[in-house]
């Protein structure tokens, strides 16, 4: 998969921006990082931990030296070489006397102690057993408790103190750690910047590509160009201007060339016009002064020679009809615009033309509210007229009753003048020539009535367009551009 520079560009602004704050982010870490390392290794701390772990020791050895001494003077007891109720009576004393003693027995005969079992409850102790000779010589057995919370104190302290020392020895290891982490989080932000940038670039610039490929092909010629729109966003907006401007640049060129090829055409039926009508005259004269002065007396002769002075006559007349039409075509006035009620038109319209209703059945839909458009009443009334026409000629030619509604509307910001009939319609493959200068479809017909419609209503800035209706018949749109203000 290839990226364009553009997307490149995106990735590059995305990616740089996630990593500008690294460098601060990075000293900040190895500032945080001395910092923590500084808090947690405390020379106070490690002084103090130190302090404590050599202090049990010298406290153990304090406390096995006071009770030595204690067991000393307890040995002392003279009652202890009595007999042994005596010496039973001399360790009660001694269990109720002595802390931290546990048990306490004396050989009163070999083989013979009496022992006393002071304290039975308490807290975990660490037991101290001391041998002593009474004053008489008797063996006396003393075992003293040390608290176990002691030494698991010891323990914990010198576990500690073990730990603070690696914590030290580890500081760098600590730093680099921390360094690591802001790189490893900075760098996968990165990354998760280049990969959103990558999805944004590539969503934008392949709409912006496309813009550039329909462009490119607008400039080649092809008015036909299109980008789809999607989104939300500024690209959508030029997407839908583009569409829009291409669009009216293929209506405005169809425009002008229609409007160059139908005045070829006037020029033509002018010259038309002028090459028929001259002869016209002298050929029906000639006729008939020839059939005037005819003095024969053969009735055959006589009879064909007033048939053919008949049929030269009705031809000559259905010449000058087609000249007429030719010189109408040839002059069509230019458009004089001005803004008016499009609705209230129509229905002046409708109204001032009542042969419709005897030979047809018109229907009128109009908005509640005007619609004005600028427009040449009288070029405007010319293509009604004849579309309507048409419609009734055409129901009649297929023997039907003529169904006609002409609406008008308001639809994509234009004015919509709409004619719908319900005879024949259209067929298919003559659509796209309906609107061409001399195409016909009626024996009688010269093939100019639509393409003078289409001409005056390209002149008003608008378009027209036909269609077959679903449901039979065919429909002509009229689109008119609004009144400005």
């Amino acid at each position: 998969m290839s990226y364009g520079r553009f997307e490149r560009r995106i990735v590059l602004a995305l990616v740089v921006a996630a990593l500008a704050p690294l460098p601060v982010a990075l000293w900040l870490a190895d500032l945080l990082a001395d910092e923590s390392v500084a808090l947690g290794l405390n020379p106070r701390i490690e002084a103090a931990l130190e302090n404590a772990v050599a202090l049990y020791p010298t406290l153990l050895r304090s406390k096995r030296a006071e009770h030595s001494l204690r067991a000393d003077l307890l040995a002392t007891d003279s009652s202890l070489d009595g007999s042994a109720s005596e010496a039973r009576g001399a360790l009660d004393r001694i269990c109720e006397t002595a802390p931290d003693l546990l048990r306490i027995s004396v050989s009163v005969k070999p083989g013979q102690p009496v022992a006393r079992q002071c304290e039975t409850e308490g807290p975990p102790r660490r037991e101290l057993v001391l041998r002593r000779r009474t004053r008489g010589g008797r063996p006396v057995s003393l075992v003293f408790g040390l608290p176990e919370e002691t030494f698991e104190a010891f323990r914990e302290a010198e576990a500690l103190r073990e730990v603070y020392g690696q914590l030290g020895q580890r500081r760098d290891e600590v730093k680099r750690a921390y360094f690591l982490s802001f790189l490893a989080l900075l760098g996968g932000w990165a990354l998760v910047a280049a990969a959103g940038g990558l999805w944004l670039a590539r969503r934008t610039t392949r709409r912006v590509l496309a813009l550039a490929e329909a462009t490119r092909r607008v400039s080649e010629g092809d008015l036909h160009a299109h980008v789809e729109v999607t989104g939300r966003d500024e690209i959508t907006d030029l997407a839908r201007a583009f569409n829009q401007m291409v669009q009216e640049l293929r209506e405005r060129g169809e425009r002008i060339v229609y409007l160059e090829k139908i005045s070829s055409w006037q020029e033509i039926a002018r010259r038309l016009a002028h090459e028929i009508k001259n002869p016209l005259t002298p050929i029906q004269l000639s006729v008939q002064q020839l059939a005037s002065r005819y003095q024969g007396e053969d009735p055959a002769f006589e009879a064909l020679l007033e048939q053919v002075v008949e049929i030269v006559g009705e031809e000559v007349e259905t010449l000058r009809r087609l000249v007429t039409e030719f010189s109408e075509f040839a002059r069509l006035p230019d458009v004089h615009p001005e803004p008016l009620d499009l609705a209230g038109w129509v229905r002046e319209f409708a109204q001032q033309h009542g042969e419709f209703d005897a030979s047809a059945d018109v229907e009128v839909e109009l908005p509640g509210q005007p619609i004005v458009v600028p427009f040449d009443r009288t070029l405007l009334r010319r293509v009604l007229a004849n579309l309507v026409e048409n419609a009734v000629q055409a129901a009649e030619d297929a023997k039907m009753r003529p169904r006609i509604r002409i609406r008008v509307e308001e639809a994509g910001g234009r004015a919509l003048l709409r004619v719908d009939d319900w005879g024949p319609g259209i067929p298919e493959d003559l659509l796209p020539r309906i609107f061409d200068p001399y195409f016909t479809t009626k024996e009688t017909g010269t093939g100019l009535g639509l393409p003078i419609c289409k001409k005056i209503v390209l002149q008003h800035g608008g378009e027209i367009s036909v269609s077959n209706r679903p449901e039979g018949g065919a429909t002509f749109e009229i689109r008119l551009p609004l009144a400005s203000g």
